[in-house]
């Protein structure tokens, strides 16, 4: 009995030896030599359980696949060790060599006739193209991975492209449309058990809403954000996600400028960017310092500025990025450098900046209209469409009828009353030709402005008014923050607080004024479709312009144009 109980101690201590010594820790790095007696299977689990907390071991797990896989000389095998390998080199920020094994992937995918290692190949290519800035590149690799994934039975691929289109949509500043796009797709990981992608996906839309907050200063979007960083940082941690845990961290830190909490944001800046200096992440390394930067610029700190902008700029030069917001480096570079007297390198780095700014919005105009021709959602909508659950037919008819039986009977009540104040609001546009509103924009020289950057800013708006840069379709808050050499916040609050509205209905409001004026002044503007003249005025849909000439006028579009032309006859 002894003897047995002896044997069995000794068994146990080997087998506590064993999982100390053979499986990792977060602390601790696996070496090759501990690697060997792990089959191809263990190799891969230990792969995804630390993709992203442990970069460190990824390369030497997916060597180790790739030896297995030569030795048994299994195609299926080599393909998944050259992903892993990739997925590694791509972590670690080695470009040579994450292009060589995509292409080896590409290879034996082809050869396997392996489509879903080929969808995985064409979106790694779209990861790499889309981080050196070449959307055009990127948009037309995930439009492959739709077009492959349609031969797989699941719509995992499908979703993985759909949030990458929506990054390309957020770097073209299209924030609303992104934000559907991402959704969708969060929506789809959940339901397929995702972690790593359902946390990727739910940052996305975290970072989306503080950009639609930052558009037009909505505080329900802060709200939002708050709530999605909290969800995603609870997330990240359950799944020992540290990489995603740490992205939500950088994105809390931002809400916390954004409410006016600078402290505390500049100790989560710092914590953040201490992380990824530590993970060699050059990308999120290069934002944090730009992140740092925004802040030390709204706290009037030029010479803090300067230190941690140059970082990102280092960078930035040596990787070569193209982000939208890249430019932003060199715009804050050219500020701070003015308020320190060093007019010399504010002057080098306002060069840099028109000439970074130039391409990016070059490149995206081009992208975007190809998005806008080429983008066909209907492949994504039917793999969505399996994973989610859908009202019974049944449900549908009797919401239908008890809807439609509840709007019935409104609009008989109100319809008379409505035609009869339209009547009123009609003959008033026609008798003056503008907008009965209240005035909503005071002439600059009338106010009692101190501050000598928001006299600048408001004369900057002025002259755009003038040029009639509101009338197309690329202005954005963050088009004519660069316009005018200023950060989007900023002038945010300007026009809140000197023109009483948003951004947006600010733009809004210039753009029905020119809208009204033409159709009373030129009869040729009578003849056309409303699409064209909301295309003509800014407006990318003719459903928003109709919606925004309705708010404002208190008359639809269409209702005004029919009594100017039979007034006209």
């Amino acid at each position: 009995m002894k003897k047995s109980s002896t044997f069995c101690l000794y068994r146990l201590v080997i087998l506590c030896f064993i999982c100390f010594t053979v499986l990792p820790s977060k602390a601790q790095n696996v070496t090759p030599v501990s690697l060997d007696s792990l089959s191809f299977r263990q190799l891969d689990s230990l792969f995804s359980n630390t993709q992203n907390s442990n970069f460190d071991s990824l390369e030497l797990y997916a060597q180790k696949m790739l030896q297995i896989a030569r030795n048994e000389n299994d195609i299926a095998k080599k393909n998944k060790a050259f992903y892993k390998l990739a997925l590694a080199y791509k972590r670690q920020g080695k470009k040579a060599k994450t292009t060589q094994a995509i292409d080896s992937l590409a290879l034996y995918a082809s050869k396997a006739n392996d489509a879903y290692m080929l969808s995985n190949c064409f979106n790694l290519r779209g990861n790499v193209s889309y981080e050196e800035g070449n959307l055009e590149a990127a948009f037309s690799h995930y439009e492959d991975v739709i077009e492959v994934s349609k031969t797989l039975e699941d719509s995992y691929m499908s979703l993985v492209a759909l949030n990458n289109i929506a990054l390309i949509k957020k770097e073209l500043q299209t924030p609303k449309k992104a934000l559907i796009d991402a959704k969708n797709a969060l929506k789809g990981f959940m339901e397929e058990k995702e972690a790593y992608s359902e946390i990727s996906a739910l940052h996305l839309v975290s970072e989306l809403y503080l950009d639609l907050y930052r558009e037009n200063s909505n505080p329900a979007y802060l709200d939002s954000t708050l709530q999605n960083v909290n969800l995603g940082l609870k997330k990240s941690k359950a799944y020992s996600d540290t990489f995603g845990y740490y992205l939500f961290l950088s994105t809390k830190g931002q809400w916390l400028q954004e409410t006016n909490q600078f402290d505390e944001a500049l100790q989560v800046f710092n914590e953040v960017a201490a992380y990824f200096k530590d993970k060699k992440d050059d990308k999120w390394q290069m934002f944090m310092y730009l992140y740092l930067g925004r802040l030390y610029d709204t706290l009037q700190q030029p010479k803090n500025a300067i230190s941690v902008l140059e970082k990102a700029s280092d960078i930035l030069i040596s990787k070569d990025f193209h982000f939208n917001d890249t430019s932003e480096i060199y715009l804050l570079l050219t500020k701070n450098y003015f308020y320190v007297n060093d007019r010399k390198k504010a002057e080098y780095y306002l060069e840099k900046y028109k000439k970074l700014s130039d391409k990016v919005q070059h490149d995206n105009r081009n992208l975007y209209a190809k998005l806008h021709n080429a983008y066909n959602v209907s492949a994504l909508e039917k793999k969505i469409s399996l994973i989610e659950e859908k009202a019974s037919f049944y449900q549908k008819i009797r919401f239908v009828i008890i809807f439609g039986s509840i709007c019935i009977g409104i609009i008989a009540l109100i319809f008379y009353r409505k035609n009869r104040i339209n009547r009123k609001k009609l003959a008033l546009l026609l008798e003056k030709g503008a907008v009965p509103r209240k005035s909503v924009a005071p002439a600059i020289q009338n106010a009692k402005i101190e501050d000598a950057e928001v006299q600048r800013i408001l004369s900057s708006l002025a002259q755009l008014e003038e040029e009639e840069y509101y009338l197309t379709q690329s202005c954005t808050l963050n088009s004519v923050a660069k316009k005018i050499d200023t950060n989007t916040s900023y002038l945010s609050k300007i026009i809140n607080e000197h023109k009483g509205m948003s951004f947006a209905n600010y733009v809004n409001a210039y753009r029905i004024d020119k809208v009204l004026t033409k159709l009373k002044a030129e009869k040729k503007y009578q003849k056309y479709t409303l699409k064209y003249i909301a295309e003509q005025f800014g407006f990318s849909r003719h459903e928003t312009f109709s919606r925004v000439f309705k708010k404002q006028t208190g008359i639809s579009p269409s209702n005004y144009l029919k009594k100017i032309k039979n007034d006209n006859l």
